[in-house]
């Protein structure tokens, strides 16, 4: 029975001196505060000083650490005393101040407690862990290409560039990196098409919640200026053709499509790769005329064209047709006035031509008074070109005149025989008209 008396006595002293037993906490208020309170626990009223050192894994985490009111504060090497001008009491002796912005996780504990310079067996340490924020930065902190230029040169703010290559690379390789503990994809080799390619990295920040997406735009060959205008234009259904012929700077256009149609069908290119085409009223068509609009729109938002058709269904397009008819027409009066004139100048050519050669043109002949003694002259020569010894012959001699434009009437006086002999001789182009009846 004594024995049974003592264990319980034990018991009871062992419990008391663990439910007072005095010791030092680190009560944290926020994680990531920066700061933490340094306590008194349990039965601290009977001591008047208590040390202790603050451990955090050998990293740094800790700055320092301060007294609280009425406590008077020594520390060295890691070692930190409070004395009070009594008896300690329970609660804050003190703050202990840390830095949250560390790479790593760490966990600060009081070690090596002392009261009064002893140790104490009573002692019951206590600590914070301290878990690192994840990072919320979705950042890129680096980004090159192998081949061409960035433009405008890399900052991580920034999430729009562009890359010019020759149209003889057909391969680029994106590298990056992102900020701490973020995952990015995108980067690496790319295959490159003629005109504008365009590739994103998108990248998640370390909490997993935070995003942000870069866009590269790699343009092979020559550079795309922004254009509002379609390169081509047809329609996919079966006999429905524009009219007129498609040419990008012509707006308005009409087609003819029959009762079995409902929707139309287009197919396109942009003159610009990266121009924005909207098509509007291409289905449902009602029996009569309806109206589709084509717009374009460029890349940089700086021009918009909007292509009409009106599209006549189940009925012949009386615009169109109008207009085939005077284009026709048009047609016809020029090729008409075309073979008139060439008709007419013809007709005027062969007519001269025959008047020529009957010489019957009239001949304008100046009055030059050389001309006139030429002529006369010539005249003289074929008429009295026979030796002087014929001239003197006594023969019968006849008196005839002779006109000529260039000569005043004359009469001269010639044997008639002679003249005939003379008459053969002549040049028929030099001879003037003589009235021979005058000979005989």
């Amino acid at each position: 029975m004594k024995k049974v008396k003592f264990l319980l006595f034990v018991l009871l002293f062992c419990f008391c001196i663990n439910v007072n037993a005095a010791g030092v906490k680190i009560n944290p208020s926020t994680v990531d505060a920066g700061s933490a309170t340094i306590e008194l626990t349990g039965d601290a009223n009977k001591y008047s000083s208590v040390s202790f050192s603050l451990s955090d894994g050998n990293i740094g985490a800790v700055t320092g650490v301060s007294p609280g009111s009425g406590f008077s504060f020594n520390h060295s090497n890691g070692n930190y005393e409070f004395k009070a001008s009594g008896n300690l009491n329970a609660g804050k002796i003190g703050t202990v101040n840390y830095n949250p912005k560390v790479t790593q996780t760490f966990s600060i504990t009081p070690q090596n407690i002392k009261f009064d310079g002893n140790p104490s067996n009573e002692a019951v340490g206590g600590q914070i862990t301290y878990n690192k924020p994840k990072n919320n930065d979705a950042s890129l902190t680096s980004l090159t290409v192998s081949q061409g230029e960035l433009k405008p040169t890399f900052n991580s703010g920034t999430t729009s560039y562009s890359v010019e290559v020759p149209d003889t690379i057909n391969a680029i390789k994106i590298l990056a990196s992102a900020a701490e503990g973020a995952n990015y994809s995108g980067s690496g080799v790319k295959n490159l098409e003629m005109g504008k390619n365009e590739f994103q990295i998108n990248v998640t920040a370390e909490d997993g919640k935070t995003t942000k997406t870069y866009t590269i735009t790699v343009l092979r060959g020559e550079e795309q200026k922004p254009s509002a205008f379609l390169k081509s234009l047809t329609i996919n259904n079966i006999g429905c053709v524009l009219s007129p012929k498609f040419e990008k700077e012509n707006l308005k256009y009409t087609v003819d499509v029959g009762e079995d149609i409902t929707d139309l069908e287009f197919k396109y290119e942009t003159e610009e790769t990266g121009a924005e085409v909207k098509i509007e009223g291409n289905t449902d068509l009602e029996d009569g005329e309806n109206l589709v609009t084509i717009t374009v729109e460029a890349s940089d938002k700086s021009d918009k064209q909007v292509y009409e058709i009106t599209v006549y269904k189940n009925m012949q397009s009386k615009a169109k047709k109008s207009k085939v008819v005077v284009n026709e027409k048009k047609k016809i009066k020029w090729w008409l006035i075309l073979l008139i004139v060439l008709g007419i100048l013809l007709i005027i050519g062969g007519i001269i031509l025959i008047l020529f050669k009957k010489g019957k043109l009239p001949i304008k002949k100046g009055k030059n008074k050389d001309k006139k003694k030429k002529s006369k002259e010539n005249v003289k020569d074929i008429l009295f070109s026979d030796d002087e010894e014929e001239e003197n012959k006594e023969d019968t001699i006849t008196e005839v005149k002779y006109e000529d434009e260039y000569l005043d009437e004359k009469t001269t006086t010639f044997n008639p025989d002679d003249l005939k002999d003379d008459a053969r001789e002549l040049d028929m182009e030099k001879t003037k008209e003589y009235n021979f009846k005058d000979l005989e």
